[in-house]
């Protein structure tokens, strides 16, 4: 070994000797840190569990007086859990993901699959304030998806049309489908026409905005679509109780 060698492996030995101690100090704060961390998604999430599971509880409570009393959409979730279903379901028209998050964070689903084309149509074919420029959906579709990203193979997000997206699922496979696309009277009928055979005997169908007219946000025929369906079906309707904006429900046979 000569002297330059000898010299270089003192120098690279006493550099570890100072170094070392830093090394260390460092690990033990990254394994603090990501300690911490992993302490506060637990408490988070156990805090969420918590108060999931006492909503529920308040909610099995009223169920079990009124099984069909739905104060908002927000409580599809509990009623799909104390009905026992469990299967897959799907939403048809998801926009930014906010309701596909609620779903998945209150139903115990084995999967939900989010649809929506997220694409701009002519304002001929689709009146409605949603139907923005194809940068705004591109947009909100990101949105949707680092949304739903939390719900890892639990969430299915499908960019397709609600004609395309139900070619792809088998009829009597769902427990529950959500309608909340384009809401002109000819959308919605056909709308729960592709999607009625998708759920099985004990499902629930339903969807949003349960009304006709003309409103500020578009063209409305959703009630009248829905009344027919549920007159020739022979399904009895159950109505949320939120003002403006229902969403309703019918028990499949």
């Amino acid at each position: 070994m000569n002297l330059r060698t000898s010299l270089l492996e003192a120098i690279q030995g006493r550099v570890r000797s100072v170094m070392q101690p830093i090394y260390d100090e460092q690990a033990a704060f990254r394994a603090e840190s990501t300690r911490l961390l992993e302490e506060s998604i637990a408490q988070n999430t156990l805090i969420e569990v918590n108060e999931r599971d006492l909503m529920g509880s308040i909610l099995f409570s009223r169920w079990k007086q009124w099984p069909n009393s739905l104060g908002s959409r927000k409580e599809a979730g509990h009623w799909l859990n104390w009905l026992g279903l469990a299967g897959e379901g799907v939403e048809v028209g998801v926009f930014q993901g906010e309701f596909s998050e609620h779903l998945l964070k209150t139903w115990q689903c084995s999967r939900l699959t989010s649809v929506d084309p997220w694409r701009e149509f002519s304002s001929e074919e689709y009146v409605d304030t949603c139907n923005a420029s194809q940068a705004e959906h591109d947009r909100n579709f990101a949105r949707t998806s680092g949304r739903l990203r939390q719900f890892g193979n639990r969430s299915r997000i499908l960019r397709a049309t609600s004609a395309d997206a139900a070619t792809q699922v088998d009829d009597g496979s769902l427990d529950f489908v959500y309608i909340d696309a384009q809401h002109h009277y000819e959308a919605v009928r056909d709308d729960i026409a592709r999607w009625h055979p998708k759920v099985k005997s004990g499902g629930v169908i339903g969807g949003h905005d349960y009304l006709d007219g003309t409103r500020p946000s578009g063209l409305y025929g959703v009630k009248r679509a829905v009344d027919e369906f549920a007159s020739e079906a022979g399904y009895e309707l159950i109505v949320t109780a939120e003002p403006g904006w229902p969403s309703r429900f019918a028990k499949i046979s």
